[in-house]
């Protein structure tokens, strides 16, 4: 009889803990696309991605990995979401090389442009850990960035969205898409963002980086790491923007530090004609391009950096096939996104636009 009663006693315990387990993940409520665009990284085959990008929003609206597989031959994903602040970009890249073996790594220096309170933003951090899967590498990110008296709501995600039961409707609709990519197994566009909409002028607004002594030092401490795991082949980036910059020097320090570690820099913030961008017509605002200046982006960064490192010529066959598969949904979504562009219908498509 005690057997009997220890048996339904471990049995009700495991059970109550896969449904706490399964409440604490449907009450989990971060945006939709930034969970896919991190999530999908998780999904991609081990040891398969030559290009890894690091960034914001910056990035994923700037590069289309399947376009740049078909045009210039290598795989890559940008691990980013909205708003990334730099102190996250080692965490990220942390995860990234923990995966993945990249030949290069394109970091998008947007997260050290917004000053000190930026980069301890809770809700950016929360984004970030609440998708990325446990680990040694997971644990020890939380560990340097995180503070003793918020880490209990990191661990256990009830803590922090008990109260998300009042938005049964955005709860189940995230929930949802995030058993949707994981029945999937892939993701299909790449961590792929874009909105159809034209700015439809010229205007360019004042743009004052915040660039302090302490986003300097997070932007030593991520050089130094690059260092210490022996990257070699890295560039720091910043993408086209349709502002005016009113301290360009802070760009020289940045250059001048990343080339002091000897890695690239590539300034492009105002380099309409070198990539052939229309800030009219190739932005849907003044810091994210539409799915005409995406593809004009990938074209000419694919190109720059094909041109400056050594990447794999080959790939297996199982691999090729696997990135062909996803480059035609890519194309199908991108003519989708252009009719919608065209017709003045503003519509997000990222990665379950696809699905």
């Amino acid at each position: 009889m005690k057997r009997k009663n220890g048996r339904r006693f471990l049995g009700f315990a495991l059970l109550t803990i896969l449904l706490f387990l399964f409440a604490s993940s449907a009450l989990r409520l971060n945006d939709v696309k930034d969970t896919m665009h991190i999530q999908g990284f998780f999904k991609e085959p081990k040891d398969t991605i030559d290009v890894i990008a690091i960034g914001a929003s910056e990035i994923y609206t700037s590069l289309n990995s399947p376009l740049a597989w078909e045009e210039y031959g290598f795989t890559s994903y940008s691990v980013s979401f909205a708003g990334a602040p730099g102190s996250l970009y080692k965490a990220m890249l942390k995860e990234a090389l923990n995966r993945q073996n990249p030949e290069v790594v394109v970091i998008e220096i947007n997260g050290f442009l917004n000053g000190d309170k930026y980069l301890e933003k809770d809700a950016k951090k929360h984004t970030w850990f609440d998708n990325v899967p446990w680990s040694s590498v997971k644990w020890e990110s939380m560990q340097e960035l995180i503070s003793k008296d918020k880490m209990a709501e990191y661990l256990v995600d009830f803590i922090k969205y008990h109260d998300n039961w009042r938005h049964p409707l955005k709860c189940g609709k995230n929930f949802y898409w995030k058993v949707r990519l994981a029945l999937k197994g892939i993701s299909d566009v790449k961590c792929f963002g874009t909105t159809t909409l034209y700015r439809g002028d010229v205007a360019f607004k004042d743009f004052t980086p915040k660039y302090t002594e302490k986003t300097e030092a997070v932007l030593v401490d991520l050089l130094e790491y690059c260092k210490e795991q022996g990257l070699e082949q890295v560039l720091f980036l910043r993408t086209p923007h349709c502002i005016n910059n009113k301290t360009l020097e802070v760009y020289d320090r940045i250059e001048e530090l990343v080339t002091s570690y000897g890695y690239d820099f590539l300034n492009l913030e105002s380099s309409f004609e070198e990539v052939g961008l229309d800030p009219a017509v190739d932005f849907y605002n003044k810091e994210h391009m539409n799915t005409y200046g995406m593809e004009k982006m990938t074209e000419y960064l694919g190109g720059w950096i094909t041109t400056h490192y050594e990447l794999p010529q080959t790939h297996s066959d199982q691999l090729t096939r696997y990135w062909d598969k996803c480059a035609e949904k890519m194309h199908v979504l991108l003519e989708k996104s252009k009719v919608d562009l065209d017709n003045g219908k503003k519509v997000d498509y990222y990665e379950i636009s696809g699905i």
